[in-house]
């Protein structure tokens, strides 16, 4: 009877125990640690940025990416992308991200400015000037931007310490939620690690 006393509270205070018990894994602990790929890839990703990318589309069914309310999902998944824990802030690009810039050549110099700018668009002649700059600057129309302008990219790269997969999963499938509509889908994928959530 004692022992089946003690194996009882043994089990009862484990089972309160299981509260504080966070499952994390460490991605470095799959990554081969000897191997001259990985070795320079932790040598040089801090100054680079990591290897995880999350890529996100928004995709629009009538008409093109060039609207307000366009522009503010995409600037609203960019922001949402910025404040969550493991992500690289200097890995995040879109075209509402102050990164991506138009350089302009005229008599009087270089301009380079964000592609969004001085403000956010407020009507027809500020969506024409970012139509304009897409299409002047050469690597965004294609890449962030697809080619029949109805859908734009936005990349965002996470390092393998202090990503929580199950959170972005989460967290990316809300924003999904909250931007889709009749006229707008959301696509996401990501590589390598991040396939582990798309799977999910």
């Amino acid at each position: 009877m004692p022992v089946i006393l003690l194996v009882a509270l043994a089990t009862a205070f484990f089972t309160y125990q299981m509260r504080n018990l966070v499952i994390y894994t460490n991605f470095f602990d799959l990554y081969p640690p000897r191997h001259p790929y990985i070795q320079l890839y932790q040598e040089y990703r801090k100054m680079f940025g990591g290897a995880n990318v999350l890529v996100i589309a928004v995709s629009v069914k009538e008409g093109d990416i060039y609207t307000i309310p366009a522009l503010q999902k995409i600037d609203r998944i960019t922001r949402a992308l910025m404040d969550m824990p493991g992500v690289d802030p200097f890995q995040v690009i879109s075209l509402t991200h102050p990164k991506l810039k138009n350089i302009e050549v005229s008599n009087w110099g270089i301009s380079i400015r964000p592609i969004i700018f001085p403000a956010f668009p407020r009507n027809q002649d500020d969506l024409d000037r970012i139509r304009h700059a897409v299409y002047t600057n050469q690597g965004i129309r294609g890449f962030y931007v697809s080619p029949d302008d109805k859908a734009a990219t936005i990349f965002a790269g996470f390092w393998e310490e202090g990503t929580d997969l199950n959170m972005l999963f989460k967290r990316v499938q809300e924003l999904k939620k909250q931007e889709e509509d009749a006229n707008t889908t959301v696509y996401v994928t990501g590589y390598p690690m991040l396939y582990a959530w798309i799977l999910h």
